[in-house]
C-alpha cells in the first residue's frame, strides 16, 4: 500500500488491500468483544460461585469441574486478547 493520510484517497489507489485491511480491524473489534465478553461472564461466575459456596458444601475436597474450567479459561482469554492486539498492531504498521 502507498502512504497517504487521506483514507478515501487510499481505498481509491488500492481498493482490494483497504478494503482487506478494514475487514480485518472489524474482525478484531468482533473478536474483541466476544472476548472480552467472555471474560467478564467467567469471572462473574466465578465470583457468584465463591459467595455461594455451594461445591464447598457438596464437596470440600476439590472444586467442581466446571469452576476449574472457568478459573483456566481466563488466562486463555487474555492470550487470545494478547494475540489479537498483536495480530492489530503488525497490520497498522
Amino acid at each position: 500500500m502507498t502512504v497517504t493520510t487521506n483514507p478515501f484517497i487510499e481505498l481509491y489507489e488500492a481498493p482490494v488491500e483497504s478494503l482487506t485491511l478494514a475487514a480485518y480491524f472489524l474482525l478484531f473489534a468482533v473478536v474483541m468483544l466476544l472476548t472480552w465478553w467472555a471474560l467478564v461472564r467467567n469471572v462473574l461466575e466465578i465470583v457468584k460461585t465463591v459467595r455461594e459456596e455451594t461445591w464447598v458444601k457438596n464437596a470440600p475436597l476439590y472444586p467442581p469441574f466446571g469452576f476449574m474450567l472457568r478459573l483456566v479459561a481466563i488466562p486463555g482469554i487474555v492470550a487470545i486478547d494478547l494475540f489479537l492486539l498483536a495480530a492489530f498492531l503488525y497490520f497498522v504498521t
